[in-house]
């Protein structure tokens, strides 16, 4: 009797043992935001790249007139260059060059769109937008900037920017803006955190994910 009360006992000590060693069940993680509305749209998502894609600044052929071209290419030389690429005249510059154009059709210019990758150390952090904007992003001249480790001369968005952690201010992000959709693709540091997205007067917190917050 005794030896069955002891079998009965470890049994019962076996089972609590394995009761308190059972994993607790976590609560499932709270699903993401909606995303939040901007003056651009519903910005989506936001993404890190070490590519991203331009507006880039392109032609049928060499057109005589480009825009108002400004500024002195570091370490001097030719402010901007062109090749072929697919077919077609693509413009690439130095940095501290800058382009401003009201009509490209006028001058025999195009948009294409040409991968951009982004200088050694950096990335591209990317928002994407989609629906109505209730702004526009040419303001009424379209500046064009030598962006990524290629020089592209790339379309650029003028009046919002990022902040980090820091405080540190990153400007001139590529747009790309089609009917229904935009993305902006800021060049930041890879190791840059607590990024804020301002737009106007209202700022968005980027990561992990959009959402609007008190400035």
């Amino acid at each position: 009797m005794l030896r069955v009360a002891s079998l009965l006992l470890l049994v019962l000590f076996v089972a609590c043992q394995q009761k308190a060693e059972a994993p607790a069940v976590s609560a499932p993680a709270p699903p993401p935001p909606p995303p939040p509305a901007t003056s651009l749209g519903a910005l989506d998502t936001v993404v890190r790249a070490e590519k991203a894609t331009l507006h880039a600044l392109c032609a049928d052929g060499t057109p005589g007139f480009l825009g108002v071209v400004s500024g002195k290419p570091e370490g001097g030389g030719d402010p901007f260059t062109s090749e072929d690429v697919g077919g077609r005249t693509m413009f690439r510059g130095k940095p501290g060059v800058e382009i401003f154009n009201t009509n490209l059709s006028q001058v025999g210019l195009d948009l294409c769109e040409r991968e951009g990758t982004a200088h050694a150390g950096n990335q591209f952090v990317v928002l994407k937008f989609s629906g109505k904007r209730q702004r526009s992003v040419d303001d009424e001249m379209m500046k064009f900037l030598a962006l990524s480790a290629s020089g592209t001369f790339a379309r650029v968005e003028g009046r919002s920017w990022i902040e980090d952690a820091s405080g540190k201010k990153y400007r001139n992000a590529a747009v790309v803006a089609k009917d229904g959709s935009c993305a902006l693709a800021f060049e930041v540091p890879a190791g840059a955190t607590g990024l804020t997205w301002h737009d106007g007067k209202t700022a968005y917190a980027l990561e992990p994910h959009p959402r609007e917050v008190t400035q």
